[in-house]
């Protein structure tokens, strides 16, 4: 039969209208949340009823084949936040959809990358690797210095994502993410007055976005909810367009 992924979108309500007919065609809705937080699930989903199964990270990278037999036979819509592509879960969905003769159908959401960047006034051809902060007991690995470290030597711009669990409701600060990426520095690429762009809950009513230095967060300077989602960007060499735009974000700091 079919497999179909679609995205919500970064506050997910996007594709509404595409969704709800899906749910009345296919035969069972799985719904993941923890790649990416949603504050509120849009009420439309309620239409799927009993077709509704919200699955966990296991169930997408250890059950996945699971998920992908059942749509031999049957109509199977898998929903994220964001974008569905995003994310390497579901790009292994796809190739193992293909190997089994399965029809793979992909409906995109805007992607909180895309977003964060078109936010941030940054240009996005100069938008270098991305990476993600995670917390050392969780993953001692320094990929996300070495990224910022390669993308500042270039002059590209860095996105940064922060850890997000949705299994212990935790999410990483930015304070705690610039501190654990200063950890790694020991060749002295960053300092206290490198700028940095800090947006909170994208997408939603309680969007906070500005501009601020390493010393500024880390000296507390900043202040961020314990609920806020946050992503960081670090600017490289700046065009004077972008300058200007940076110069009318609001200032966070001293």
């Amino acid at each position: 039969m079919v497999l179909i992924l679609v995205g919500l979108g970064i506050y997910g309500d996007e594709n509404r209208d595409r969704i709800i007919k899906l749910i009345k065609e296919c035969d069972v809705v799985y719904l993941e949340s923890y790649t990416s937080p949603i504050m509120n699930y849009p009420e439309f989903l309620e239409a799927a009823g009993d077709k509704l199964r919200t699955v966990s990270r296991r169930d997408l990278e250890e059950y996945s084949d699971n998920i992908v037999r059942e749509a031999v036979n049957r109509r199977v819509v898998v929903i994220t936040p964001g974008n569905p592509l995003i994310a390497t879960t579901h790009v292994q969905l796809i190739i193992e959809a293909r190997r089994l003769g399965v029809d793979v159908e992909v409906i995109h959401g805007t992607s909180a990358i895309c977003a964060a960047i078109a936010e941030s006034g940054l240009q996005i051809y100069k938008l270098g690797g991305v990476a993600t902060i995670m917390r050392k007991e969780k993953s001692p690995s320094n990929r996300a210095y070495l990224v910022v470290r390669d993308n500042l030597q270039r002059g590209l711009h860095t996105l940064l994502l922060l850890e997000y669990d949705v299994s212990e409701n935790y999410r990483m600060s930015p304070k705690e993410a610039i501190r654990i990426l200063v950890s790694y520095d020991d060749e002295g690429v960053l300092s206290e007055s490198t700028k940095l762009v800090v947006i909170c809950n994208l997408g939603s009513k309680d969007k906070r976005i500005c501009v601020c230095n390493i010393g500024d967060v880390l000296r507390g300077r900043v202040a961020f909810s314990s609920n806020d989602v946050c992503v960081v960007i670090i600017p490289g060499d700046l065009h004077f367009v972008e300058e200007e735009y940076l110069s009318l974000l609001p200032r966070c700091g001293s």
